[in-house]
């Protein structure tokens, strides 16, 4: 790979999730409150505390995140609608999820354990 265009490549932010109006409407609901609601085109269930790690299906289809909130959530891309969410998908803070080639996901968390997830 040429050195030059790696370096003159410069990445712009298009989205960002939460927005400053998620933000403002955390502040003002209990922590342990999940709002769903509209946002656009789609619904956003979102995470209750900080998202860890993401990980995109090799067709680039489905979106997973994990979170400290030990939820597992598979999001649809082309809409970003929230197709699964796996509550208690570990005893503790989950911060890594890994996506194979053939669909199997894996999922690495605080409790010491990686767990294997197929749909």
């Amino acid at each position: 790979m040429d050195n030059e265009l790696t370096h003159n490549k410069c990445y712009k932010c298009i989205a960002t999730l939460p927005t400053w109006k998620d933000r403002l409407a955390k502040f003002f609901c209990p922590k342990d409150y999940m709002e769903v609601r509209r946002h656009k085109r789609c619904t956003w269930v979102h995470h209750v505390d900080t998202v860890s790690a993401l990980a995109m299906s090799t067709e680039a289809s489905l979106l997973y995140s994990v979170s400290w909130d030990r939820t597992l959530k598979v999001w649809r891309t082309t809409d970003f609608k929230c197709l699964q969410s796996v509550r208690n998908a570990h005893d503790d803070a989950i911060n890594a999820i890994v996506v194979s080639s053939d669909g199997v996901v894996y999922t690495g968390s605080a409790d010491k354990t990686i767990k294997v997830w197929k749909a």
